[in-house]
Formats: C-alpha cells, structure tokens, sequence
C-alpha cells in the first residue's frame, strides 16, 4: 500500500464501523508526489481526461437512498475506490487530488459539493436524467461540476431519436403563471431559503397574470404536471425538471441560469410577459448526450462522450 504524502500522515479522515480510520489505510495515493506537475496537479486542468478519471476519481456512496447503484457503475468503469460521504470527516484531506463522483446533494454529500465549488475543484454530480427520466427508465444524467448541462453541444439527433421524444410547437397564448418551487433540502443546499416568496414578489411588478404554485409531489404520489399546463403561459422554477416538461411541451419557462434548460430560456422574471422560445433541436440533442443508462456508465461509454462534450461546446 503507498504511504500517504508527507505531511498527511496520522491525520484521521474518516470513520468506519471500527470507529476512525487512519488516512494510510486508504489506497488514496497512488502516484509518487502531490507536486509532480506530471500528476495530481494536472488534475486541475479544465479538461478531464481518461486517463485522469481512471486514476483520480473517487467514488462517494451513501448510506442509504437509490444512487448507490448508479455510483458503483461508475466506480466499476474506472476502475476506482469508494467512500462513504456521511463518514469524511475532513473533506480536503479525504478528497485530496481526487474527483469526487456523487449522486444528489443529500446524506453528506451537500457539504462536500460546496467545498469543491468553494476551492475551485472538479466533480461530477449524478443525479435523474432529464428526458425519460426515473430508476424505472434507467436514464441519469452525469454533469461535471455543475448540476445539470447548461452549455448547447454540437451534437446530432442520433440519442435523441432512440429516447423518442417529440416536442409540441411553441404556444403564443396562455393565461396563468405556473411557479415550481424547490424542495425544502435543495433550497437550504442552494442557500435560496426565500425563493418561493421572493419570485412571487417579482413577477408581481411585472405580470398581472394569476400565479399558480405547484409543490413537488410527496411519498410518491403523482401529479400530472400536463394538466397545470392547460392554458399555462410560462412556467418558472429555479432546478425543477418540469421546465424541461413544459418546453418539450411547448410552454417556454424562466429558470435559473444553472438549470438545463437555461440555454433557451429566459434566466428573468422581467422577461415574463415575452419569455425565451430558443431551438429546441439542438438543445434536445445536448441532453440526449448527457444522459446515460447503467450499462452505457459501466462501460465506459457514459465518460468517453462526456470526454468528447466538452470539446464541442457552441457557447
């Protein structure tokens, strides 16, 4: 087993079932020196590459939820290591030269996230896809430090067609507002505790529209996000997926500039009386190639494409 760096030695990082475990009991480094501008400092560059991810990558379970799954093809495609998140307990020197690859931001992992956002490191975050999305439909989407594919890629139709999706033409008319707020843990993750009040307050100066408020839905029970969208004339949201609904849809949104569908959207809710309508197409086929199924992430194939976006981005 490598020894880890000098000057990390005998810190603890993390807890077992045994209680603490000593940084040198982890197979975390295995490259001669932290300040090899051949090695872990190359990690920083902004383009990952394969070979990086094979050796650096790091994956980061839970104890408990569905995304284990989905981490463990990824881990298994690089031929990696894992840890748990809720059992770091020093994130710099557990995650030390190291790309961490997490499934959503709960149970440890909201923490770990910010400190790679705060420290200017890369990530890559795994969470539901977003076109025929859900376990049952075996599609996630893998997004490399961010939290979802903002940025168009040059991409054909190709995936798209095989998810089959279709869009509905643009619509010109519409009568209500539908706010789709975030949920109470991805509000108090993205520090935006007051969003719902405060984005009702806005488009209040500028829209005499009623505005309805659609709540996630709770313990699975469904709610069919077509029927708030009769006679809907823009729906707003700050992550939701339901604006990538609505567009396919035809109904254009506002959302925040983080958000997948910010490329054609309006990222203003002074923009609400003449929200955004942008090109589908391309727009389609940039998810359709940052979406994959658990085969296509346990092969390799979900990080070769990845690999390959970011020399194809248009913006």
């Amino acid at each position: 087993m490598v020894t880890a760096p000098r000057g990390l030695q005998g810190v603890y990082i993390c807890k077992t079932d045994e209680g603490l475990m000593h940084e040198g009991m982890f197979q975390l480094y295995d490259i001669v020196s932290i300040n090899n501008s051949d090695g872990i400092n190359e990690i920083y560059k902004p383009v990952l590459r394969r070979d990086y991810a094979s050796k650096y990558c790091m994956g980061l379970k839970n104890m408990g939820g569905l995304g284990n799954r989905v981490i463990e093809s990824f881990i298994r495609s690089t031929n990696n290591c894992y840890m748990y998140s809720e059992r770091i307990i020093n994130i710099d020197r557990a995650l030390a030269g190291y790309i961490p690859i997490m499934w959503g931001i709960l149970r440890g992992n909201s923490r770990i996230i910010w400190n790679m956002i705060d420290s200017g490191r890369r990530w890559i975050y795994i969470d539901h896809a977003y076109l025929r999305r859900g376990h049952e439909s075996g599609n996630y989407r893998v997004t490399l430090s961010g939290y979802s594919q903002n940025r168009l890629c040059n991409r054909n139709a190709n995936r798209l067609v095989k998810l089959g999706i279709k869009t509905d033409r643009w619509r010109n008319q519409g009568s209500h507002i539908l706010v789709c707020p975030p949920t109470y843990n991805y509000k108090v993750h993205h520090r935006i505790n007051q969003w719902t009040q405060m984005t009702i307050g806005e488009l209040q100066k500028y829209t005499d529209r009623p505005i309805r408020v659609r709540e996630k839905p709770k313990g699975g029970k469904e709610l069919n996000l077509r029927d708030d969208l009769v006679d809907c004339h823009c729906v707003v949201t700050h992550g939701s997926n339901a604006a990538v609904e609505a567009i396919i849809w035809g109904v254009p949104s506002i959302v925040d500039e983080t958000h997948a569908a910010a490329s054609i959207s309006s990222v203003s809710v002074k923009d609400i009386e003449n929200p955004k309508m942008g090109d589908r197409d391309l727009w389609l086929n940039t998810l359709s190639y940052n979406q994959f199924t658990l085969d296509e992430i346990e092969s390799g194939i979900a990080l070769d494409i990845l690999i390959e976006n970011q020399e194809l981005y248009i913006d």
